[in-house]
């Protein structure tokens, strides 16, 4: 992703659980998204 500007975004729901995007700040695209416990 270099040169690349994105959105990070941690979401965290019940039981611990987080939820991690990188959105392309230019286009709206989800270009890499993980789960974490």
């Amino acid at each position: 992703m270099t040169g690349q500007l994105v959105y990070q975004i941690e979401l965290k729901g019940p039981n611990r659980v987080e939820w991690n995007y990188d959105v392309d700040a230019k286009t709206g695209k989800v270009v890499r998204d993980a789960e974490d416990h």
